[in-house]
């Protein structure tokens, strides 16, 4: 089944891909700092050729298209054998936070992918993109002891942006996953893909209450217990009532609207200023 050019979730107001250097092919670079430097992020390359085909959807610019392909060839042609025969974006460099040890592979990065993959497929109708995403997507075939991504949550599915022990969780990490998973289960009928998809909606449906302190979302359900940032609250509630007009779920748009205003509250605001104070204050102690 043909898949929609324009990508589910809407970027705007929370990342205009300003920020980043570009290479002379116009893909974007991250300054992570320290020893890491500046790197590229599959992740990151992803998302931006998705949002230059939301551009290119509304526009109908050429320019726009063609810069959304650059990024496409580039995952393809920087996706590397992994385990279990996993086709991935592996990261080479380590994450002191989360003590996340290279190399390691992102929920977050295959999904995305996948779903600008497909895309560039349905635009070019070149094989190679077909092929990548096949191979990529069985990264969701496996848990992240064995090499895949998946991992639990009281036994419900998660889809683990970083691969972390203990398992960290992230919300927005789960859900740009859960995307590429839907993409994948759509363009390809597959049977596997569509139980997948619904497991993961299920417990994220089921779940979600964890990453709410009843006042603000949080980002991860990792032991460090960290407070999304305003960008990520507005992020978490945007994805929520995507997925509630995406799949017809309403307890996410519910969801949404509480988060919403809990986020729009001043006493919450300032509960979450003094609780990001408290948790920086903490981090500095924490041992590396």
């Amino acid at each position: 089944m043909n898949l929609q050019s324009a990508y589910y979730f809407d970027w705007k107001d929370l990342e205009d891909f300003k920020s980043y250097s570009y290479n002379d092919r116009g893909l974007p670079l991250v300054e992570y700092g320290g020893k890491i430097g500046l790197r590229y992020n599959a992740i990151t390359v992803s998302q931006f050729g998705l949002y230059l085909l939301q551009q290119y959807a509304e526009t109908g610019g050429t320019p726009l298209k063609d810069r959304a392909m650059v990024c496409a060839d580039w995952l393809v042609e920087q996706a590397r054998p992994w385990k279990r025969d996993i086709l991935a974006w592996v990261y080479d460099f380590d994450l002191p936070f989360y003590q996340l040890r290279a190399p390691w592979i992102s929920a977050m990065a295959q999904g995305e992918a996948i779903s600008l993959l497909l895309r560039a497929f349905e635009i070019s109708g070149n094989k190679k993109y077909i092929a990548c995403s096949r191979e990529a997507f069985r990264a969701f075939r496996h848990p992240v002891a064995e090499g895949g991504v998946c991992d639990r949550l009281h036994n419900d599915l998660v889809f683990e942006e970083y691969p972390t022990d203990p398992p960290s969780h992230v919300l927005n990490g789960f859900i740009f996953a859960l995307l590429g998973v839907y993409d994948y289960a759509l363009f390809f009928g597959e049977n596997e893909a569509k139980l997948l998809l619904d497991e993961a909606l299920e417990s994220l449906e089921k779940n979600l209450h964890l990453w709410f302190t009843g006042s603000w979302s949080r980002y991860d359900l990792h032991p460090t217990r960290r407070l999304a940032s305003k960008m990520y609250h507005r992020l978490h509630i945007r994805q929520l009532y995507m997925l509630a007009d995406l799949f017809r779920i309403e307890s996410f748009r519910n969801t949404a609207i509480q988060w919403q205003r809990a986020g729009d509250d001043p006493v919450n605001r300032m509960k979450w200023l003094l609780a990001k104070a408290s948790e920086k204050l903490r981090l500095i102690k924490q041992p590396k």
